[in-house]
């Protein structure tokens, strides 16, 4: 029966990592890091850590502006997910760019992963896939607007509590490929055992 116990708790940990890798915020290898690890363009409400930590960044601006986190080391993303902050109804457009240099400002001359460009809403989660990609700098960069009266400052986020990666605004997360075979791989071994036991 310990042994039973032991296996049931092995299982419950792999279930519990499958709910760790997905959330509406950027990208879960850019959390936690420190304090100056985060940097944005210009900033007048919540932060460039926030906005890598399920919270919301906002320029203050309209045009162009970027945020950015140094991973502090090489990461391999295949995809990156961001929340819209500005207003709804607006033509808004992200840039995703992954970097071993510090990009910043100088974005200009860099291939971007992924791209957006329409009318978004509020909250809206953007979904950006590309092929594996390594990196230690990542930054987003976006357009929110003409100016007043026609269009919105560029902000990202929606200030969500995060919680393992899960924005329980959004719903429940879904589980990476490797999640997956982590969480297969689990309980066929406690079907095996509970087999052997059987038997016994």
């Amino acid at each position: 029966m310990s042994k039973l116990k032991s296996v049931a708790a092995a299982l419950a940990c792999v279930l519990a990592q499958t709910a760790t890798q997905a959330a509406p915020v950027i990208s879960p290898y850019a959390d936690d890091l420190p304090f100056a690890a985060y940097s944005a363009d210009q900033t007048a409400g919540g932060s460039a850590q926030s906005a890598f930590n399920g919270g919301y960044w906002n320029a203050g601006g309209w045009f162009t502006h970027w945020v950015q986190a140094d991973m502090l080391s090489t990461q391999t993303l295949t995809e990156v997910r961001v929340t819209v902050g500005e207003e709804t109804g607006y033509n808004t457009a992200k840039w995703v760019y992954l970097s071993n240099s510090p990009i910043a400002g100088n974005y200009a001359g860099l291939t971007p992963l992924a791209t957006q460009a329409g009318v978004t809403t509020a909250g809206q989660v953007l979904t950006f896939q590309f092929a594996p990609t390594s990196g230690r700098y990542l930054e987003i960069v976006s357009f929110g607007g003409g100016g007043p009266g026609h269009g919105s400052w560029v902000a990202l986020g929606d200030g969500t509590a995060r919680t393992n990666w899960v924005d329980t605004g959004i719903g429940p997360a879904v589980p990476e490929p490797q999640s997956f075979a982590l969480m297969l791989a689990g309980l066929t071994l406690l079907v095996a055992f509970r087999k052997v036991t059987t038997r016994s």
